[in-house]
């Protein structure tokens, strides 16, 4: 059967089309590294050739540009029952001079942990900053994601950003409260009277003036 140059070039066009829309926000051929909180509360995947570090519970993610940041923690909330807006106002705080870009909306991911995700923004010496966040929490078990870029970059990087996030699993089995128990309660132990006698000479002794280093 003859086919024309033109119509061989337009199906060409289309296989090539295709091809690529098929892997569009598919990972790349490699292996990424897969991060263990050291507190066995979650674990989150990111690219090998990105940075990272650790600050105290906090595990931050760079991309090699180096213009974002992914930043990842872990909490147990000791009721009963997980409260959901307990956890968001908590790890929100940070965030009160950001303006809402898309408010928090239900999400599901990875073992069936339950969460919601936002978008924010702020402006920073007339650069935007975009913020992607993501609560979710699984038996008593929340985590916190926080993605920050210069909007200039973000897109670029939106598909690692996302599968970084998509890449969440909550460890602890919700079927086994007790499990969860990582910390033992403080036992305050009481002073003897010498102890207490100190401390408060201590407290009425009249303290030095501290001068801040700009006031001079």
């Amino acid at each position: 059967m003859f086919i024309s140059k033109r119509n061989g070039f337009s199906i060409l066009l289309v296989l090539g089309l295709s091809v690529t829309l098929s892997s569009c926000g598919k990972k790349e051929n490699i292996d990424w590294v897969t991060y263990h909180s050291l507190d066995k509360l979650f674990t989150i995947d990111y690219p090998p050739t990105w940075g990272h570090s650790l600050d105290g519970h906090v595990f931050n993610i760079t991309p090699t540009d180096k213009t974002g940041l992914v930043a990842v923690s872990g909490y147990i909330d000791p009721g009963p029952t997980f409260d959901e807006k307990k956890f968001r106002d908590m790890v929100m705080l940070d965030f009160v001079e950001c303006r809402v870009k898309e408010s928090f909306k239900a999400v599901k991911g990875q073992n069936d942990w339950i969460g919601e995700d936002a978008v924010y923004e702020r402006t920073i010496n007339g650069q935007k900053f975009v913020y992607l966040f993501r609560i979710a929490h699984r038996g008593q078990v929340g985590a916190f994601i926080a993605v920050s870029d210069l909007e200039i970059h973000m897109k670029a990087n939106m598909g690692n950003f996302k599968q970084v996030m998509d890449s969440l699993v909550i460890l602890d089995d919700p079927t086994k409260p007790e499990d969860l128990s990582r910390t033992t309660p403080v036992v305050e132990k009481t002073k003897p009277w010498q102890e207490k006698l100190i401390d408060w000479i201590r407290s009425t002794e009249k303290k030095e003036d501290k001068k801040s280093y700009y006031s001079n």
